[in-house]
């Protein structure tokens, strides 16, 4: 450990380092002040001469605002987006309509209706029976829950 005592670079008091060589200031709050004070007097504090300021004023009276050029609606624009739209949609929906399987693809009206039609009916077919020995396909009643053998195929 160092035995010898530093003095603050901010208050100027006498402190033993507990970082040999490193330190410069006897606490935090002397390291923060101290550095608000050297950032302040590099920054705003430089005296400024009379003939700079003339100068400056001179240059901005001299120079002008440019005028600054607002963008129009031109029917060419207009036109250029809306076709560019369209193609990107187009463009969209068929890499969706070829990339997407059939089983992801949602149901329509017409699927909703086989379906429909399909639960409605009393006899669904059994297809993994053969017709009895008189020649009649096996049904599934839904009302009843029984094998019933009917004459046609439906």
């Amino acid at each position: 450990m160092e035995t010898r005592h530093y003095i603050c670079d901010y208050c100027q008091k006498e402190y033993l380092p507990r970082r040999r060589g490193i330190q410069k200031y006897c606490s935090n709050s002397c390291r923060s002040r101290g550095y608000q004070i050297k950032s302040k007097s590099t920054s705003s504090n430089l005296p400024v001469k009379k003939e700079t300021e003339s100068l400056v004023a001179k240059s901005t009276s001299e120079k002008k605002a440019p005028a600054i050029k607002v963008d129009s609606m031109s029917s060419a624009g207009v036109g250029n987006s809306t076709t560019g739209t369209v193609i990107g949609n187009a463009a969209y929906e068929l890499g969706k309509a070829i990339f997407t399987p059939e089983v992801n693809k949602p149901a329509t009206k017409g699927d909703l209706n086989k379906i429909a039609q399909l639960i409605s009916n009393q006899y669904l077919p059994i297809l993994n029976l053969g017709p009895n020995n008189l020649g009649y396909f096996p049904h599934y009643d839904t009302k009843t829950q029984k094998l019933v053998y009917l004459k046609n195929r439906s």
